[in-house]
């Protein structure tokens, strides 16, 4: 349903722009590193109860078995019931200070149109942009069918540990705007991310020892690196017909790519063998899983063994320890047609006269928690302020977003709020 003109203009008239870059600068000057977001949550779970959301606390813990916890807030804006349920999600926690700063990274200095600091576009700009859209859908006095969720996650970083609490304790809607930087274009497809093991051994030789033993033995870095060779070099697309299996995604021409991670050795200190693991990361299409990446890995070794039988690997899919135990993301892929992009393109068109990106692109090569809701049934797609490649590395100092932008998708988002859930 298109929103009507008088509705969505009282809508967009209660967007407060100061309050916003207060809002983005008061939580900005919080810092919020992994594991230590309990502040930046209280500021949140306050202002959201000021707006008038029905607040909880979720407890979330290191599924690694760390001992590192926290709680986060749910915000809930109830419906009147009969209409469609609507996540907003993004994260509290950011990244290590990296490189000069020209000021404090959590001064939230504000110059140009810019808001500075560390977190200030990755992700606090899409969580001041949500919090601030449902309190104009509050303050314009529009009622909703259905609920609205406002959800701030912590633990993002290690592998979206806030939002998998979520999922777990239930906490799903029929649709998820998921607040990632996009440079506020419409992400409703993106790259899958899995990592495996390689596990290389051989019998431990000495210098000295026989040509018969010589023979026979193939050291795990040869190993390694002769899957190296015909796995293909980090960070290119990995061709069609290769040995990986795969259909190539319209959206996704340059994926799947793979990065090698780490290799750690165990040189000598055992009794029998020496042996190697290596770890890759790859970032996959929509149709790949972690099953039919190990059978494309068994398959490719089993035709290296042909030409060399001393050859003796392993693998791992996914790992069984580690940061990464057991994790699996899906690539994400919602229709372009769902009407969930579809008032996102409307109203985004609306606000700033111009249509946005859809696509891959705006988000390409990344996997975020909005993977992870889209792959528990949840239809999500990314839509958030600020571009990581409005920078030469990242993460970097003088991490800013932008004022023009935070309201862009503040507006954009309310609108859509009151249109899905109306």
């Amino acid at each position: 349903m298109v929103l009507d003109a008088k509705v969505a203009d009282s809508i967009l008239t209660a967007v407060d722009q100061d309050r916003v870059l207060t809002m983005e600068q008061e939580c900005v000057r919080i810092p919020s590193f992994t594991y230590e977001e309990q502040e930046c949550a209280a500021y949140f779970a306050r202002v959201m109860g000021e707006i008038g959301l029905d607040v909880e606390m979720v407890d979330v813990e290191d599924p690694m078995g760390t001992g590192r916890r926290g709680r986060q807030p749910v915000g809930r804006l109830r419906g009147t019931g009969g209409g469609p349920s609507l996540m907003l999600n993004g994260h509290m926690d950011h990244r290590e200070l990296v490189g000069e700063w020209n000021h404090d990274p959590f001064s939230g200095h504000f110059e140009d149109g810019k808001i500075y600091g560390r977190g200030a576009q990755d992700d606090k700009g899409g969580v001041v942009a949500m919090v601030s859209a449902v309190a104009a859908i509050c303050k314009s006095g529009v009622k909703l069918k259905g609920d609205v969720l406002v959800c701030p996650v912590m633990a993002h970083k290690p592998g979206g540990h806030g939002t998998q609490a979520l999922i777990a304790r239930g906490y799903g809607t029929d649709m998820c705007i998921n607040t990632e930087n996009s440079g506020n274009g419409i992400a409703h497809v993106s790259c899958g991310l899995l990592r495996f093991r390689l596990h290389a051994r051989s019998p431990l030789i000495h210098v000295n020892s026989t040509p018969a033993q010589r023979a026979c033995y193939l050291n795990p870095v040869e190993q390694l690196a002769l899957i190296v060779q015909h796995m293909g070099p980090s960070i290119r697309p990995i061709p069609e017909g290769d040995w990986m299996s795969f259909e190539r995604h319209p959206d996704l021409p340059e994926f799947p790519k793979l990065h090698y991670d780490e290799i750690v050795g165990d040189h000598m200190s055992r009794a029998t063998s020496d042996e190697m693991t290596m770890t890759v990361q790859v970032r996959t299409v929509p149709g790949q899983s972690a099953k039919t990446i190990k059978a494309d890995a068994e398959r490719l070794l089993a035709t290296l063994a042909e030409a060399h039988p001393n050859l003796d690997v392993t693998v791992q899919v996914p790992p069984q320890d580690g940061r990464w135990a057991g994790f699996e993301g899906p690539a994400l892929s919602t229709p372009a047609d769902s009407k969930l992009v579809t008032a996102l393109a409307r109203n985004h068109e609306k606000v700033t006269g111009s249509p946005p990106v859809i696509g891959a692109e705006p988000r390409l090569g990344s996997y975020n928690d909005g993977n992870m809701l889209a792959a528990s049934g949840v239809e999500t797609v990314i839509y958030g302020p600020g571009n990581l490649r409005d920078f030469d590395a990242w993460p970097t100092a003088n991490e800013y977003v932008s004022l023009e932008e935070l309201m862009v998708c503040t507006k954009t988002l309310a609108l859509t709020i009151a249109e899905i859930c109306g």
